[in-house]
């Protein structure tokens, strides 16, 4: 099962308890409905273009590992979120410059190199440092991880 979002709009001026946000839910490769929340607390309303898949989603996010003992999908879906929010700082921050990590570097720290990432910029990082654990302007879904 691939549960996927896109249209993803943050509002972080108006979130207060919680994310502000709206997107598309598309699960196995199909639109199937929207979620939003309001950012005041409480849990992600969800829009249902399609209930049968909507009803199937949610059967599968209750199998799916869980903090708590309640909001399945939202233990999905809060996750996929902060992913997207994480890949589009490292899109936005490795278009000028160069973001890579060593082994034993805390979580969600990079270290920079003030250019834009090529082949020479690749080599001089590999030769300096051999145990580059990632570059993040190669994959920066494998970045994202890291965050």
């Amino acid at each position: 099962m691939n549960v996927e979002l896109k249209n993803v709009k943050i509002h972080p001026d108006m979130s207060e308890e919680t994310n502000c946000f709206s997107a598309t839910i598309y699960f196995d490769g199909k639109k199937i409905g929207e979620v939003r929340n309001n950012g005041r607390g409480g849990c992600n309303d969800y829009h249902w273009s399609d209930p049968v898949a909507g009803k199937a989603l949610t059967a599968w996010a209750e199998t799916q590992p869980h903090e708590f003992a309640f909001d399945h999908l939202d233990q999905v879906i809060d996750p996929l979120l902060e992913q997207q929010e994480t890949i589009k700082w490292l899109k936005r921050n490795t278009k000028s410059k160069t973001l890579f990590r060593l082994p034993g570097d805390r979580k969600a720290e990079w270290r920079i190199v003030k250019a834009p990432f090529d082949a020479k910029v690749r080599v001089f990082i590999l030769n300096k440092y051999p145990t580059v654990e990632c570059i993040a302007n190669e994959d920066l879904n494998k970045a994202a991880a890291f965050c």
